[in-house]
């Protein structure tokens, strides 16, 4: 029988880059653990698929470094862009963040933005806001933005809309995960500039530094590519327009599901012209 496995992400990159990143803690220890099992466990299912699809090409490169054997395919994510507006006026003095806070990587990168960005920020901005949008976040984290001059937590809110369509920049420090980042697709949806890392940006599709988003890796990198960003709206409304156009060429939903069907075509020929005769009903 012919399987799918959409498997998104491949979890051996992203606890791999982990274990590289969180050194001397106890994430540490358990992302290099996970990583050695997941070198032998994560091909030896996938072999058991007809194809495995990623959502992004870096993934699916690793797998297939591990065993070239594996048949692959892209299936990437997708945005509403009826839901996700583009709006390009009206935007405040501030910046934004967002994520599922329990998790150990977005709760560093809002740590690292809290610490080591923003107040560099301020201090060139003293009127300048720094928005935290999550779920769940933990005391330690909710303390921190408490005694951090001009940050804002709004904690499990209902539609992240009008926080993509305010804030004049998405910062976005990724150093470990995988697969491809949502939050960025519907920041981008939505006009609002991104600045992120090459692993932040390395899922998306045609993603082209310095024309859809702004590429940083060190904090003073961040800290002057956010100023000159914030003090040029001309070149904040030209990155956010090249951003949605990018979603509307690759990631429109139908673009999805146009692929989904080419997939199930492919190890199954002919699979929409085969017509199902109807039940004869019983009475």
């Amino acid at each position: 029988t012919p399987k799918i496995m959409i498997a998104e992400d491949s979890r051996l990159l992203a606890d791999e880059r982990a274990s590289n990143t969180f050194s001397m803690t106890a994430e540490y220890i358990v992302r290099k653990i996970d990583a050695a099992k997941l070198r032998h466990f994560e091909p030896q299912i996938m072999k058991q698929f007809t194809v495995t699809t990623f959502v992004a090409r870096p993934d699916e490169r690793r797998v297939k470094a591990v065993d070239p054997g594996i048949r692959t395919a892209m299936l990437t994510n997708g945005v509403d862009l009826s839901y996700f507006e583009y709006k390009d006026s009206g935007r405040e003095d501030a910046m934004l963040f967002a994520g599922n806070l329990p998790i150990f990587h977005n709760a560093k990168m809002a740590e690292r933005i809290l610490r080591d960005i923003f107040p560099k920020i301020r201090t060139e901005r003293p009127e300048m806001k720094f928005w935290i949008v999550g779920k769940d976040p933990e005391n330690w984290l909710q303390k921190l933005i408490e005694k951090t001059e001009g940050a804002e937590l709004f904690a499990n809110v209902s539609d992240m809309r009008p926080f993509y369509q305010k804030a004049k920049l998405f910062i976005h420090p990724q150093d470990v995960g995988a697969g491809i980042q949502n939050k960025l697709l519907e920041a981008m949806a939505s006009g609002c500039p991104v600045v992120t890392t090459p692993i932040g940006a390395s899922g998306i599709e045609g993603i082209i530094n310095g024309m859809h988003v702004m590429v940083s890796e060190t904090d003073e990198e961040f800290v002057q590519t956010a100023l000159r960003l914030l003090d040029d709206d001309k070149e904040r409304h030209w990155l956010a327009h090249n951003s949605r156009q990018l979603i509307e060429k690759r990631y429109q939903w139908q673009n999805v599901f146009s692929s989904l069907d080419d997939i199930i075509e492919g190890i199954i020929p002919d699979f929409f012209s085969i017509t199902t005769p109807k039940h004869e009903q019983i009475t």
